[in-house]
């Protein structure tokens, strides 16, 4: 008996959803780490209350340079039903790629005449080291969670495009809206459905501009929002234009070749300097890429590939300076998308060709998915805490001074302040002038009871990032800790007008302005 269409699809997402769950098995044993996962999860204050008032502070009181309220209700439903257990957070991300990997076969899907390109393809994304970091990681739900609406909207509007199905894409908005809601990547979405309307549905490109209209003009008001916040939180990085002005080019190298040898993978990767030979080349190898471009515009599906890669890339291509690595694994999640539809395009052409051809792409896409695999199920055990991640990040890429910074924290948290101290000097002996740097070792003098170090850090961090918040309220501890409470008051002051969402502050200026209170009466 034969399948019809519609089992045989269920039947290739019913495996993509068991690739899924196998490779990324390790993750469940996890723990959670030091970056991020404090501000955002078990420490986070916002996500422990599913009350109306506590899911209006989600949408309208969020942390002060954190609009992800979507992200942060998924937290407050595993908060209120498995406390702080990191084997459900670590659940609800594998379930998600599942879904994602998906989204992918629904998506290509309608371009191939054949199942099998599509199913590869799916397969292979499914199971792609580059995607361990969005996974495994805690806090980047928000990119598991963005790319199954911004799929789910990729989607929608191709089957509304290829069936007329709908009078508009107003399913497709809904979806695009609620990925804006979940990471503010999705602004490139916009020109994606552009690009799938000219290049694989044939309408002229004004006439698609016109229709997306509502579809930028979301995405441009989250975009600038989002430059505002990274201005104000004090992510950019001062660097020097000349030099700077290569990293794009260095950044889409090193995603394509990352893609295709996915080997020496790390949480965080070093810099370049301006007069790395990587870096000096760059330019030269987009050149040529532009003029494979050109070339290829004869063959628009390889085209829409590479150019929907590139297109969802641009936010993270260090266009502007921010961030503390120039690539993240976690940056090609969506824009591989792009790829995967050439490598389907390359399956069923191998196919098409003879006999010889059908065994040859079926034996190609085993052999990547079982290489890919082992990589990914190995990968998932070394995020298993900071200890093992920051471990090899550093064996990798030993002047990386992200992951010491890391090191550090979680050496903190174990109270081994002298390892500590000496793993963030580390850092700041790498690069002197970070924020957040400071910040830490302010933490960890102060718990060595070496508070007059404690506050010159805490006074410099501040001077690099005056819109940080959590620096205002740590100093403040620090000034209440020496009896210094008119300077602790004001600083809780300053931390509320940052960010009004942190209760914990007001309950300190409450109490510090009662000992002072006291004190004058």
């Amino acid at each position: 008996m034969s399948l019809s269409e519609r089992e045989k699809s269920l039947l290739c997402l019913a495996a993509i959803a068991a690739a899924a769950l196998l490779a990324f098995s390790p993750c469940l044993f996890n723990d959670f780490l030091f970056m991020d996962d404090p501000q955002l999860v078990w420490q986070n204050l916002i996500i422990r209350d599913l009350s109306p008032a506590g899911l209006a502070r989600l949408f309208f009181h969020p942390p002060a340079d954190l609009y992800m309220p979507l992200v942060f209700l998924t937290y407050a439903i595993e908060y209120h039903f498995f406390g702080v257990e990191p084997m459900a957070y670590h659940a609800t991300n594998i379930l998600l790629h599942a879904l994602n990997a998906g989204l992918v076969f629904l998506f290509l899907r309608p371009f191939f005449k054949s199942l099998w390109p599509v199913f590869a393809a799916a397969l292979i994304f499914t199971v792609h080291p580059l995607n361990v970091e969005t996974v495994a990681w805690v806090s980047q739900r928000k990119d598991v969670l963005f790319f199954f609406f911004a799929a789910l909207s990729l989607a929608l509007h191709t089957r509304r495009a290829r069936t007329g199905h709908g009078k508009d894409d107003a399913p497709a908005l809904i979806a695009f809206a609620l990925a804006l809601l979940s990471k503010p990547m999705a602004v490139t979405l916009p020109a994606l459905f552009v690009l799938t309307d000219v290049c694989l549905f044939k309408q002229g490109w004004r006439a698609s501009l016109r229709s997306k209209a509502l579809f930028f003009l979301l995405a441009g008001v989250f975009s600038v929002w989002t430059v505002m916040v990274f201005v104000e939180g004090g992510h950019i990085r001062p660097v020097a234009a000349g030099w700077w002005s290569n990293m794009p080019f260095y950044g889409l190298v090193q995603y394509f070749s990352k893609m295709a040898l996915p080997l020496r993978l790390a949480a965080f990767y070093p810099f370049p300097g301006k007069d790395d030979p990587s870096l000096l080349a760059a330019p030269f190898i987009a050149a040529a890429f532009a003029v494979l471009l050109l070339f290829l515009k004869r063959v628009p599906r390889v085209f829409f590939g590479l150019v929907f890669f590139v297109i969802a890339l641009l936010p993270v291509l260090q266009l502007i300076p921010v961030g503390r690595t120039p690539v993240a694994d976690r940056y090609v999640y969506l824009p591989s998308i792009g790829l995967f539809f050439i490598f389907a395009e390359a399956v069923a052409f191998t196919a098409s060709k003879s006999r010889a051809g059908r065994l040859l792409a079926v034996a190609g896409t085993v052999a990547v998915f079982v290489s890919f695999m082992n990589l990914t199920f190995d990968r998932c055990k070394i995020w298993k805490n900071d200890a093992t991640l920051y471990g090899d990040n550093i064996a990798v890429y030993p002047t990386v001074h992200p992951a010491y910074y890391c090191l550090a924290g979680y050496s903190y948290v174990q109270g081994q302040l002298d390892s500590a101290l000496a793993q963030i000097n580390q850092a700041i002996a790498v690069e002197p002038d970070y924020a957040y740097d400071l910040h830490l070792r302010s933490i960890i003098y102060g718990s060595m009871g070496r508070t007059r170090e404690s506050l010159q850090d805490a006074d410099q961090a501040l001077l690099l990032c005056p819109g940080c918040a959590e620096f205002y309220n740590d100093r403040g501890v620090t000034y209440g800790n020496l009896g210094r409470y008119e300077e602790a008051a004001a600083d809780f002051r300053k931390t509320i007008e940052l960010d009004p969402s942190r209760a914990q502050a007001r309950r300190d200026l409450e109490k510090t302005l009662a000992i002072i209170k006291t004190i004058k009466n």
